[in-house]
């Protein structure tokens, strides 16, 4: 459903600009993205043992990885005081992520070392508004933003030494489907009358993953592991405008 929403947006706006005044413009764009991708994780875990004994905590872990990342966009731009106003479709991606991090998880007399791994991975079709602040020059400042759609994959694997000598190994995946934004700022450059490049920077949150997992029998750990997916970008590429 979504993919069908998305295509006939694309028709739609296709169709609308073939009776574009003469002052408005379409273009592509292509984009590349590099930045970090941070994953903020709550986890709470009930773990009981055949003693049996009952181990109980909570641990927060703020998790951060490079990112590399590309996005294909089409657009309108129309002329208002001041500068021009652009609208566009925009489709993302980027490679896998992949980060880890040790802390204290149980909190119940002694503590547990704990360590947590995961890789990330997101896709995104955002709907973006863009202001550029015509200063009479080729280099044009720019500020905007966007909502849409975001697809996550989280893949998890958690271990532990535990008090008792043994060991706790989990692993997980988990997909969302999620409200997202973005907000940023940049500058580009009319090379020419039709190509132009930009520089910018931007902040997107992709919203986040909720995990819940195992139970309560002896050696089978109840976890409950909730993540918060953004990203800090900085984006070069270019337009084209036909």
């Amino acid at each position: 459903m979504k993919k069908l929403l998305i295509i006939s947006a694309t028709i739609c706006t296709c169709g609308v600009a073939n009776a574009l005044p003469s002052n408005w413009n379409q273009y592509a764009a292509l984009r590349v993205g590099i930045g970090i991708m941070n994953n903020d994780i709550e986890t709470d875990v009930l773990y009981i043992t055949s003693t049996p004994t009952r181990y109980y905590g909570e641990s927060e872990f703020d998790m951060s990885d490079f990112l590399l990342g590309g996005k294909i966009a089409y657009g309108l731009g129309m002329p208002i005081k001041y500068g021009r106003v652009r609208t566009e479709l925009e489709l993302g991606g980027m490679l896998e992520t992949s980060t880890s991090d040790t802390g204290n998880m149980f909190i119940a007399y002694t503590p547990v070392i704990m360590d947590y791994d995961i890789k990330t991975s997101a896709y995104t079709a955002m709907l973006n508004v863009y202001f550029d602040w015509d200063l009479g020059y080729r280099l044009v400042p720019y500020v905007g933003g966007g909502i849409g759609y975001a697809y996550t994959r989280s893949d998890v694997t958690m271990h532990a030494e535990l008090p008792n000598g043994g060991r706790m190994n989990i692993s997980r995946n988990d997909n969302a489907s999620n409200f997202a934004f973005q907000l940023g700022a940049g500058v580009s450059y009319a090379a020419t009358a039709r190509l132009t490049i930009d520089a910018g920077y931007r902040f997107t949150d992709y919203g986040g993953t909720d995990m819940e997992f195992g139970g309560t029998v002896p050696n089978n750990p109840y976890i409950e592991s909730d993540s918060d997916i953004y990203s800090h970008e900085f984006l070069f590429g270019m337009r084209y405008s036909f």
